[in-house]
């Protein structure tokens, strides 16, 4: 068994106490506010997340085998500095216990605006970075090597600091029944989706430990990842042909 196998996230003492109260007193708080007109995920304030994150995550180890987390929020939660605070959140301060292993695949929207700086950090620090980016047909047409310029940049800076991207079609991606939501595996250990509702722009993470889960994901990945084609290699091409 591997180090990361191993590894012992703590728990939070009284954490299976706390939890139930915290879910319960939110339903009936939010069943209370739904009669007077205010929508129940106004009450997802930042302190209200960050308690829930903490002690769900914790409470997992401490009380019994870690199962799910869901977290509501705004458009926010679409960038990658967001996505990786909170999921860095279910692992302890100590740096021996850092996330080392990242693969995900993200669905690139036409005006891709999400901001990687910490992921890019992350993979100084050694965090292990395979992204599959899933590309719209109009920003890496068939009759292209290279994606557009409007997503170069965007692409460019995450391969600079050192992410493994892998990039495929949009079309591609549905041939093969991708997931239609971001997602991807921690330390191949934890699974996670990010949806986004169209009409009310609240973005959901839901976060699993459910091997089932992880293994699905797993397969997900490494089918869209198989199909796909390293964006370092599409650089060599391209020096290859300008030479």
């Amino acid at each position: 068994m591997s180090r990361m196998d191993r590894r012992h996230w703590p728990g939070f003492p009284g954490a299976g106490f706390l939890l139930p109260a915290i879910v319960g007193s939110t339903v009936l708080v939010a069943a209370a506010l739904a009669g007077a007109g205010v929508v129940w995920p106004a009450l997802f304030t930042p302190p209200v997340l960050a308690l829930a994150c903490f002690l769900s995550f914790r409470w997992g180890r401490s009380a019994r085998p870690f199962a799910r987390a869901t977290v509501a929020g705004d458009a926010l939660l679409t960038t990658d500095t967001a996505l990786y605070g909170v999921l860095r959140a279910i692992c302890p301060e100590s740096s021996s216990a850092m996330p080392r292993e990242w693969q995900d695949w993200v669905w690139v929207p036409l005006v891709p605006t999400s901001d990687s700086a910490a992921l890019c950090e992350a993979a100084h620090g050694g965090l292990l970075v395979e992204r599959v980016l899933i590309l719209p047909d109009a920003l890496w047409p068939e009759d292209r090597l290279l994606p557009t310029e409007a997503v170069r940049g965007w692409i460019e800076e995450q391969h600079n600091h050192g992410l493994w991207l892998v990039l495929i079609r949009a079309t591609a991606a549905r041939a093969i029944s991708a997931p239609p939501a971001d997602g991807g595996v921690i330390d191949r250990r934890l699974q996670w989706v990010r949806e986004r509702d169209p009409a009310t722009e609240i973005v959901t993470l839901r976060v699993s430990a459910a091997s089932e889960a992880v293994a699905e994901a797993t397969r997900h990945w490494g089918r869209l990842s198989e199909r796909g084609i390293p964006y370092r290699d599409l650089l060599d091409r391209a020096e290859a042909n300008a030479g």
